[in-house]
């Protein structure tokens, strides 16, 4: 059985790459997430690793002043995507790296249900659109 876990590997954190994530990539929106994606070229990853999806999270400080709150959402986003992360794997056969970025956009904290049923329906929706022949 494979380990599903959230590591430093599989994290998005080049600034070149999240420039170009928000500059050309597309979104998909379901409230209270919004999700940007990005087929990255092989030349134009940084790292190779064996992880094809690199993932980041981001919540808006104008919105949430606390960063006790800020931090609460992103462990609730990232334990959601963790928790999902078969779905997209196992739907579709990754052959090219892709970087997506979840982007919370509510003005209150929603429970842990919400979240994981939001990213539940972006992920398939993303394994759809990766399993296409036009991406």
């Amino acid at each position: 059985m494979q380990k599903f876990t959230y590591g430093k590997e599989q994290r998005l954190k080049s600034r070149k790459t999240i420039g170009l994530l928000f500059q050309s990539g597309k979104k998909v929106f379901k409230f209270p997430l919004k999700l940007h994606y990005i087929k990255l070229p092989l030349d134009e990853v940084e790292d190779q690793s064996k992880y094809n999806i690199k993932c980041a999270v981001s919540v808006s400080k104008r919105k949430f002043k606390r960063a006790v709150d800020r931090n609460k959402l992103k462990r609730l986003i990232r334990e959601a995507y963790r928790q999902q992360l078969p779905l997209i794997i196992n739907e579709a056969e990754l052959k090219t790296q892709v970087a997506i970025m979840f982007v919370y956009i509510s003005d209150e904290i929603l429970t842990f249900e919400k979240i994981q049923r939001t990213i539940q329906v972006q992920l398939k929706e993303l394994a759809k659109i990766i399993t296409d022949d036009n991406f």
